[in-house]
């Protein structure tokens, strides 16, 4: 004699409309703050309301983006922040979906300096420039010619705040 027992389970799964690969926010040479994200898909997606805080607590909305609606591609987003106040600020990405749902990014913070500046020597120069940059971080470089034609494109992470960078190989 066997007692059997049939039972179901049922499961509903819920699919974020954005999964986050990434927010970040960077200080800019010139006092701006650089906000970029990644998303490795969006479900839905409409928009991204940027949002700034000066106590990491009330923020408010500063910008949109136009999200990519429906994807399971990797979305590159960026926005700059305007002469925003010197020291911490705080941002958030909110993300509406096209029925008005949201939900946040995680919070990040940068500290803005002001009066940045970043100086290069020796002018001229034949074999090597030093740079002494005004914050610490990731910086791209862009070198261009009198036309205006990019003849050196580099990226550098964790930098301190000099540098050395040869020239030699620049006409």
């Amino acid at each position: 004699l066997g007692i059997w027992f049939l039972y179901g389970i049922e499961m509903n799964t819920v699919s974020l409309p954005v999964e986050w690969l990434s927010v970040d926010a960077s200080p800019q040479i010139n006092g701006d703050v650089l906000l970029t994200w990644e998303t490795a898909s969006e479900l839905n997606n409409d928009y991204f309301q940027i949002e700034h805080s000066v106590d990491g607590v009330s923020f408010e909305a500063i910008g949109t983006e136009r999200g990519n609606g429906t994807t399971n591609e990797v979305s590159s987003y960026q926005f700059t922040h305007t002469s925003p106040a010197d020291n911490t600020q705080f941002y958030r990405i909110k993300q509406v979906d096209i029925d008005g749902k949201s939900n946040f990014s995680p919070t990040v913070e940068v500290n803005v300096t002001p009066n940045q500046e970043l100086q290069i020597f020796p002018q001229p120069a034949f074999d090597q420039v030093t740079l002494k940059l005004p914050l610490s971080g990731k910086y791209q470089l862009k070198v261009y010619d009198l036309q205006g034609k990019i003849v050196m494109e580099k990226n550098f992470e964790n930098v301190t705040n000099e540098m050395k960078l040869s020239v030699a190989e620049l006409p």
